[in-house]
């Protein structure tokens, strides 16, 4: 075990021996930040939810973008950016052994068009944004395989006709509903899973028709945690108008408070999993301080990640993602280091919104591109040759 001092926080942090091998494998250097200043510094990069009108820099035309009008570099309108009008290689510039590598990335990156939002394979979806594979969703991010959604956030994946929901999977017919799984009918769930047309529940299982309940498991027809007959329950919730905003309110209140007195909460939301340290991990393996993780195994000092092996230090990467070190946002990705939103692509250094591509480094915008140093194409070999020096260069400089 090595103990090194994070220079921003002067706090000690510890490198483990299995960390120590992760890097080697990667083939980088150890960190120098302790882990909550590298995933402050990944959270940086990420703008998922304030959207702005701008100028598309191509055509003028009124966009809806993540990027203000004063950013440095153009944007693009995400139809522009994808056509063949736009070609990232125009703007290759060689490498230079006398500067920094991230000064000239820096000016490679102020000048390469960017996409106005992380929006793909979608269907009238336009205000959605860090989101793919969706259909008919408004206002929803960091969200995948959606449909008829509005307002729901926070890696939700696979669900239907939901509305102003956090963390929810596989479910449907949702309200104000938070980490919930395989969901029906209900509102205002709270960690619960597989429960149907219920409302105000806390930590439950396989629940349904419950009212205001916690910690229960396998219940039908329950309000405050009181079995009742079908007929008993059925006539308190017709005395109930879930419909005022005045009654619901305190309802909220009421369960908030039940949930603070009355509850039993868990240390940790671990279910289905296997030598995990974190919260709310499910059937996963070998994840350590690690936090929202599903379908992962060896992953750690991660965030909202969905399918994912062998990965450290990496914010929202989600669907068969491995080995995968300090990234944000790279979905379908395998072997990258140090990447921002790079989609579909394996082999990347220190790229940016680089798309369907493999063995790039120091891009910026690239798709459908292979063996590129600052944007500029190389031959396979000349890229192999010339990548282990620039390595050696950023080691020199403490890059």
């Amino acid at each position: 075990m090595t103990t090194k001092t994070c220079p921003l926080t002067n706090k000690q942090f510890t490198i483990d021996p299995e960390d120590l091998a992760f890097y080697k494998k990667q083939g980088v250097p150890p960190p120098t930040l302790c882990p909550d200043e590298r995933q402050r510094r990944r959270l940086m990069f990420r703008n998922e939810r304030n959207l702005y009108p701008r100028k598309d820099s191509m055509t003028g035309e009124t966009i809806i973008s993540r990027w203000t009008d004063d950013t440095p570099f153009p944007v693009y309108d995400s139809k522009n950016w994808w056509s063949d009008k736009f070609d990232g290689l125009e703007y290759g510039q060689d490498f230079d052994f006398n500067r920094p590598f991230f000064e000239q990335f820096e000016k490679l990156r102020n000048r390469v068009p960017r996409i106005a939002l992380y929006n793909f394979d979608s269907v009238n979806s336009e205000y959605t944004n860090h989101s793919g594979y969706n259909k008919n969703c408004y206002m929803c991010f960091n969200i995948g395989k959606l449909e008829d959604c509005y307002y729901v956030t926070n890696y939700s994946i696979d669900n239907k006709d939901c509305c102003d929901c956090y963390a929810i999977e596989r479910s449907q017919l949702l309200y104000e509903c938070f980490m919930c799984d395989n969901c029906y009918s209900s509102k205002h769930l709270v960690n619960c899973n597989g429960c149907r047309d219920s409302n105000f529940l806390f930590d439950c299982r396989n629940c349904q028709n419950c009212f205001m309940c916690w910690n229960l498991r396998s219940k039908k027809y329950c309000i405050h945690n009181e079995q009742k007959s079908k007929e008993e329950y059925e006539t308190y919730m017709a005395n109930l108008d879930l419909s005022s905003h005045q009654q619901f309110s305190q309802l909220a209140k009421e369960f908030k408070d039940n949930i603070k007195h009355k509850a039993t909460h868990k240390a940790a939301f671990i279910t289905k999993s296997e030598n995990c340290t974190g919260d709310y991990i499910t059937n996963s393996k070998n994840a350590h301080m690690s936090y929202y993780v599903i379908d992962c195994e060896d992953v750690k000092y991660c965030y909202d990640i969905y399918g994912a092996k062998d990965c450290y230090d990496s914010y929202e990467p989600a669907w068969k993602v491995e080995r995968l070190y300090e990234t944000h946002a790279c979905n379908e990705t395998q072997f990258m280091i140090g990447c921002d939103t790079c989609i579909r692509s394996a082999f990347l250094n220190y790229c940016d919104n680089c798309h369907n591509s493999k063995h790039l480094t120091g891009c910026i915008s690239l798709k459908k591109n292979e063996y590129c140093i600052l944007n500029k194409q190389y031959t396979r070999k000349e890229y192999e040759e010339l990548l282990p020096r620039i390595k050696e260069h950023m080691i020199r400089t403490g890059e």
